[in-house]
């Protein structure tokens, strides 16, 4: 059931960001500034819910009845949207665009804030499910890294589906209304799952008021219907913090950096796909999935390596090998195209390498 509520969970999250991307470049134009404007708005969301709930996690007595209402919260909020940006935005476009002054940092700002208004509540609650199912599944016990990884993976697949459904099929042929309201119960209907299988995931365990669904002072003791309640502090050793706080700055500033060159390799090559097919919805879906799906395979791939337990001379070998095959069709072509190649077998390798020293 969690596999499949995520995987439905990020089909229907990245259909959001298609639709609203479209209906919020009806009115703010479909410029660089308009689309970075809504990545930031929409990116920004889910990593302040991800962040805001992680501190509060532990403290939980029912995460995945949490999770339930954040859905819900996510369908309901996606419903307003629209309405929003058809009544409300349009009126307030045009008092920035007259009152903005001749400063395009000024208009930018202004048109930042305005996006990241509507857009933050719902992608707040979809950022706060990932930390959420975490916990449902460090409760169950297993190896926290692969099922982290293999739930990202499900997640990032799933807005691969929800994009491709969204920007090919859904909007051209019925609409943004229809395919805005088919993902908002997408999310409603999650949540009814969730209710519905309260038995296999919660045994008997119920909660009597609303006020045992908010953060306690202590993390509470394992539910009753939790199959393996002692692999806690056996799966949470897994991920001790490093004891070095100067290597603990530099996993967050490279997790960072990672996040900023892929978001602005997005809004680049979404603009040059511009140049070549057009401004429409088409060229967007398109680098979107294509960034999905990379994401979606890295994430496979490194719970497979820490399920595997690879050696490190073994994923060095078979990375060696892949290089060699690239160094050779660039001998060969000697063109920028064979260059990329080698240079992206190189990265995936030295990638491999330090995962699967990880594990």
């Amino acid at each position: 059931v969690p596999f499949l509520c995520f995987f439905l969970s990020g089909a229907s999250g990245f259909v959001f960001e298609v639709i609203w991307s479209r209906k919020l470049s009806l009115v703010f134009g479909a410029s660089t500034p308009a689309i970075s404007s809504v990545l930031s708005a929409f990116m920004g969301g889910l990593a302040l819910g991800s962040w805001v709930i992680g501190r509060k996690v532990d403290r939980l007595k029912f995460p995945v009845l949490v999770y339930a209402a954040m859905e819900a919260g996510v369908g309901l909020f996606a419903l307003l949207v629209p309405f929003i940006i058809d009544y409300v935005y349009p009126p307030i476009s045009r008092w920035i665009s007259s009152h903005g002054g001749n400063s395009f940092d000024v208009f930018s700002l202004l048109r930042f804030f305005v996006v990241a208004v509507v857009l933050l509540p719902p992608t707040f609650f979809m950022g706060a499910t990932l930390p959420l199912l975490t916990r449902h599944f460090v409760r169950q016990g297993g190896e926290l890294g692969q099922r982290v990884g293999a739930l990202y993976a499900v997640n990032t697949f799933g807005a691969v589906a929800g994009t491709f459904t969204a920007g090919f099929v859904l909007m051209p042929t019925r609409g943004l209304a229809f395919t805005n309201a088919a993902a908002a119960l997408t999310n409603v209907a999650l949540a009814v799952m969730i209710l519905l299988a309260r038995k296999k995931l919660l045994g008997n365990a119920w909660p009597t008021s609303w006020r045992e669904l908010l953060p306690e002072r202590e993390p509470p003791p394992p539910a009753a219907g939790d199959p393996e309640p002692v692999a806690d502090a056996a799966v949470l050793s897994e991920v001790d913090e490093p004891s070095s706080p100067g290597l603990r700055r530099a996993v967050l500033l490279a997790a960072a950096g990672s996040g900023f060159a892929a978001l602005a390799y997005e809004v680049i090559l979404t603009r040059a796909l511009d140049m070549v097919i057009g401004s429409s919805v088409y060229s967007f879906t398109t680098i979107l999935m294509a960034f999905l799906v990379g994401i979606g395979g890295g994430s496979a791939v490194a719970s497979g390596l820490l399920r595997s337990r690879v050696r490190p001379g073994v994923a060095a070998a078979f990375g060696l090998a892949l290089v060699a095959m690239a160094a050779v069709a660039y001998a060969v072509y000697g063109n920028r195209a064979s260059l990329m190649v080698f240079t992206t077998c190189v990265l995936l390798s030295v990638m491999a390498v330090l995962i699967a020293s990880t594990a």
